[in-house]
């Protein structure tokens, strides 16, 4: 009988030379529900799509509240989505316990970076199985999304999961409104980009019970919009 061989600890190459774990997670991550986040240096928005999966299942929590000022929200699989968001709650409170100031937007990702790195170069450990999307008031609204293979960027506008390539487009062609949107504005921009996803509403309607609006205004913390207010 031949030895057993474990592919897990060896990392696979196409003809291109880009690694073939990789490519399935971007697959994964793919597959969960959209979120989509915009903001300036004023105020942020983080809109989560999160239909129920059963009349008998509860609602799956979409964002979590990494502190009184920063949020998380992740597509892919659920546990590692969850093992980030305990070690950015871990990174916020020894932030301010230890070192007595606020939760930097990207230096907060070192660590998590140098693993995700590490496992993506070394395929000793399977690569972590989620992109995500940190928005937080520091110094200024900021939004910084985080890629499977340990890769962080800061930009003004983010959306990850199912058809969020769609959410994208509107995105892009109306970013020069970001920057001086107040916060209905970037709203409406958010579900106008959300909407754009759903290319058969009678199929697959939109509606308002199944998406969460979350606000950080600088200064003034997180708090929740109701979407009853908002056409769908």
């Amino acid at each position: 009988m031949g030895a057993e061989f474990d592919y897990s600890s060896y990392l696979l190459y196409d003809p291109d030379g880009k690694i073939k774990q990789i490519d399935y997670i971007q697959k994964t991550t793919e597959l969960g529900n959209i979120s989509i986040a915009l903001g300036n240096k004023n105020v942020g928005v983080l809109i989560a799509h999160s239909p129920k999966r059963s009349k008998l299942a509860e609602k799956q929590q979409k964002v979590f509240e990494i502190n009184s000022n920063a949020l998380f929200t992740f597509s892919g699989i659920t546990n590692d989505g969850l093992s980030i968001v305990r070690y950015l709650k871990s990174c916020s409170v020894f932030e301010d316990v230890i070192k007595d100031r606020s939760l930097h937007h990207l230096n907060s990702f070192d660590s998590l970076c140098t693993d995700a790195a590490l496992r993506t170069l070394t395929g000793s450990n399977r690569i972590y199985g989620v992109t995500g999307i940190f928005m937080i008031d520091f110094e200024g609204i900021k939004i910084v999304e985080f890629d499977p293979s340990g890769y962080v960027r800061q930009t003004i506008g983010s959306c990850i999961g199912n058809s969020s390539q769609s959410c994208k487009t509107i995105l892009e062609d109306e970013y020069t409104k970001i920057g001086s949107a107040d916060e209905q504005e970037l709203v409406a921009l958010g579900l106008k980009s959300l909407r754009n996803s759903f290319l058969d509403p009678e199929e697959n309607p939109l509606n308002n019970e199944d998406i969460s609006i979350y606000v950080i205004e600088t200064g003034k913390g997180i708090k929740i919009v109701d979407p009853g207010f908002y056409e769908f």
